[in-house]
Order: structure tokens, then C-alpha cells, then sequence
């Protein structure tokens, strides 16, 4: 197809040289057991990734240098084609840092808990399939230097507690061993997940890309950091939304793919179960759960498009209480 003529064809392939991803794990870890049947953990692990598969990607991008006003699909390399996309590139690198602090108490006395703290950092250069934040895409294959950043699977801080606790009455535990009495508060457990952690990173990016390089995404110039004080967030301006603007037309923006934390987790799940053995082989299980027991509300990420009306603003949260009873027969 000569230069000039409509475009018609977009065509895919897979790199013949890509080579397959790989990573190196380490890892140092100290016990120490308290007694109780207790143990206390302190670790480090590290993780460095490379040559990771990345989301599927145009390499027919304007160069840098040619961008401007007119007709843009002669500038392109391949100006007989439209977008010419790279199938799953193997391009991407990643490198995982985690501080980990467990107590564990292993099942004795009708209890056991496990208390975990980590602290980490977790930094690509690629967006995965699945995860948590939104860092957004590749804004120039040209510079994909400048696409390192914070993963949006990064969690700062995250604490997770979870326990089980046989209620110490009923057969074979320490009273009400017999009897009426026995079978009707005998055999129930309280199990307890506490989960606290920090919110994923977020991109800023434009609404409508201006650069006329059909590249991938266009990120907001920055002015100032857009960040706010936990005591001025509120759903209508969860960030501050003066800090950035649209860069000018027929230039990339100046913000890395990670420009802020979006909303933390603070959530309870309970279970309340009750276990009434009859015969030799028969159990019938009683099962109440409340997920998210307390109602809170876990906000989801704010709008991070730049000209859009939802700019800055929380629309949404995580899910509200959910209740679930069960009846389970085992024989």
C-alpha cells in the first residue's frame, strides 16, 4: 500500500527474538518460639523480575521528534499501516522489597491466631493483567525508561490478623462436658479476619490525548504534588485537583505512571459456627458469616482523568455487610 493512501490494515505479531521471562528470589528469616505452643518470625524477602510479559503495545508511534500539528499517519514508521501491535511483549522488569513480622500460635486450648505485619515496596515498568491500583499503559515506547514506577500491586503497609476459637464448653472440652446443656452450647467456634493495609497506586492521564502520536495514554503535567493531608480528603475532592494540568498539545506529560495512593482496606469478617456430631460418622455443621461485619465503608479509587467530570472524585466503595448462613451434613 503506497504512503498516503487510506489505511486499511493493522496488523499483530509476536517478537521471533522475545526470550522468556525469568526472576531471582532471596530471602532471611529469624524464629523464635515464645512458649505456648507460640512463634515469632522476622523476615526479609526480595524478588526482581525481567524480561516480564507486558499488555499488548503499538510500535507504529510517531517518533518524539516528528510530533506536531497535520497529518500524523505519513510521520509514523510503518505509514502504510495503522496501529502495528506487539502481541504480549517480553519487556518488562520488576523488583519487590518486603520486611515481614509474624507471631503464630499453633491450635492448642481450643485457640489458634496469626498476627502478620509487612512492610514493602514493589516497583515495574509494565502493567499486569490484575491489579489493584491503576498506573495506566505505555505513554512513549520511545522512553520506556520513564515508565518505571510503582506497581499498582504496591501495598506499603499491610497488617492481617486471623483466628480461631473454640468455645470452651461441651463434649470433650473443659465444662459442660455432658448433659442438655452440653449439646445445645457444645461445638461452636468464633473464627476473625482483620485486614488493614494501604491503598494502591494511581496514574493521572488525560481525557482526550492531544498528542496526535497515537500513542498509548497521555499523563498530566504536574504543577505541584497533588497529594492532600488525610483531614482534607473527602469523595468530592479526594486529591488535589489545581495541582495538575493537560500538558500542551503535541507533548507528552511529566507524571510517572504512579502519582498517588488511592483509599486503604480497613475490613473485619466473622464466622460463628457450631459442629454436632451424632452416631459414628455423622456431623451436621451451623454456619454464620458477616463479611465486611462492620459496615464500614471501604472507598474504591478516585476519577483520574483529567477533563473528565468524575476528576478527583470517589464514586464508588468496596462491598457493604454481607451476611451468609450454611447447613452442612457430613457423613
Amino acid at each position: 500500500m503506497a504512503v498516503g493512501q487510506a489505511v486499511r490494515f493493522a496488523p499483530e505479531f509476536l517478537d521471533p527474538d522475545r526470550r522468556i521471562g525469568y526472576s531471582q528470589q532471596w530471602n532471611l528469616a529469624i524464629q523464635h518460639e515464645l512458649g505456648w505452643l507460640t512463634v515469632v518470625e522476622l523476615s526479609y524477602v526480595g524478588n526482581v523480575g525481567h524480561k516480564l510479559p507486558g499488555p499488548n503495545v503499538s510500535i507504529n508511534q510517531v517518533p518524539p521528534a516528528q510530533m506536531g500539528p497535520g497529518n500524523a499517519q505519513v510521520r509514523r514508521p510503518f505509514p502504510q499501516f495503522g496501529n502495528v501491535t506487539t502481541v504480549t511483549p517480553f519487556w518488562g522488569n520488576s523488583s519487590y522489597h518486603g520486611l515481614n513480622a509474624k507471631i503464630e500460635k499453633r491450635f492448642s486450648s481450643g485457640l489458634n491466631f496469626m498476627l502478620n505485619y509487612t512492610f514493602s515496596k514493589f516497583l515495574d515498568d509494565v502493567t499486569s493483567n490484575q491489579e489493584l491500583g491503576a498506573v495506566g499503559g505505555v505513554q512513549n515506547i520511545y522512553n520506556r525508561r520513564a515508565e518505571k514506577a510503582l506497581s499498582g500491586n504496591d501495598v506499603r503497609n499491610r497488617l492481617v490478623y486471623s483466628s480461631t476459637y473454640e468455645l470452651p464448653w461441651g463434649k470433650g472440652r473443659r465444662w459442660l462436658t455432658s448433659g442438655p446443656a452440653a449439646m445445645v452450647l457444645g461445638g461452636w467456634a468464633l473464627g476473625t479476619i482483620l485486614t488493614l493495609q494501604d491503598g494502591s497506586p494511581d496514574g493521572l492521564v488525560t481525557q482526550s490525548n492531544t498528542t496526535n502520536a497515537f500513542n498509548g495514554v497521555q499523563r498530566v503535567n504536574l504543577l505541584r504534588d497533588p497529594a492532600l493531608p488525610k483531614s482534607e480528603r473527602t469523595i468530592q475532592r479526594y486529591f488535589d485537583t489545581t495541582a495538575v494540568v493537560a500538558p500542551p498539545q503535541y507533548t507528552f506529560g511529566n507524571a510517572g505512571r504512579a502519582t498517588l495512593t488511592g483509599p486503604g482496606i480497613a475490613n473485619i469478617d466473622l464466622s460463628l459456627m457450631k459442629n454436632h456430631r451424632f452416631g459414628e460418622r455423622y456431623n451436621v455443621q451451623v454456619r454464620a458469616e458477616a463479611f465486611n461485619s462492620l459496615n464500614r465503608v471501604n472507598l474504591e479509587d478516585p476519577g483520574r482523568s483529567l477533563g473528565a467530570a468524575g476528576f478527583g472524585v470517589i464514586s464508588d466503595s468496596r462491598n457493604a455487610r454481607n451476611l451468609q448462613l450454611g447447613l452442612k451434613l457430613t457423613f
